[in-house]
């Protein structure tokens, strides 16, 4: 029986990327570098800020270069990081539907630890068990470091593990971790036909949609 449910953030919760987009581009700016699009950025998300960061740069630079570039997006992002972020429509009442009825409900997402509860506290208040992100200690998805923290930390058995994810990373993780379910998405930044190759369990184009999936309506 399902009652724990794990998010990803960005594309999943929270519709992230004008913000986003902003750190990206403030830090190239201040480097020099060509500034990018937000339908450029957004093909740069999944796979936590470094990846975003070293594909946004588009070329090879020394180590103190990266780092600098690094160090100013997530200073500025840190500051930034709820100005224009939205939960996607309906999510909030979905999460308090769940919440009210018991669920454990979990964010494990690959952006940096203190961003992303900064943002999920603005959006959501205090409605998430546990919000967690990379940090020195724990590699990005698909790596399961903060799956297992989540898992041991809170008890939580897998058969009755829920995991919702907009991206090829989310869906690996998911089937990894052996969740009892995995949902796909695809109102975030990844199209249904890339997700659905990797044989999620449901696929959803809006949060609303799944107060209608049949593994929640067998638990009620």
């Amino acid at each position: 029986m399902i009652d724990t449910l794990i998010f990803d953030l960005d594309g999943t919760l929270v519709n992230t990327l004008p913000d986003l987009a902003r750190g990206v581009n403030f830090s190239l700016r201040q480097n020099g570098f060509a500034l990018h699009t937000e339908k450029e950025i957004r093909s740069y998300l999944g796979n936590g800020s470094r990846v975003l960061i070293d594909k946004a740069i588009g070329q090879k630079v020394s180590k103190s270069v990266y780092d600098k570039v690094f160090a100013d997006y997530l200073e500025y992002y840190l500051k930034h990081v709820d100005i224009y972020s939205h939960a996607y429509e309906g999510m909030k009442d979905v999460l308090k539907y769940f919440k009210s009825r018991g669920y454990k409900l979990f964010v494990l997402t690959n952006k940096p630890c203190d961003a992303a509860r900064k943002l999920c506290h603005s959006v959501f208040g205090d409605i998430f068990d546990c919000v967690l992100g990379n940090t020195k200690d724990i590699p990005t998805k698909p790596d399961l470091t903060g799956f297992n923290i989540l898992k041991n930390n809170y008890h939580l058995n897998t058969e009755n593990i829920c995991y919702f994810g907009d991206s090829d990373v989310d869906m690996i993780t998911s089937h990894n971790a052996q969740c009892k379910a995995t949902i796909a998405c695809a109102y975030g930044y990844r199209a249904a036909t890339e997700l659905i190759k990797f044989n999620p369990q449901y696929v959803i184009y809006s949060p609303k949609e799944i107060l209608e999936l049949d593994i929640f309506k067998r638990n009620s």
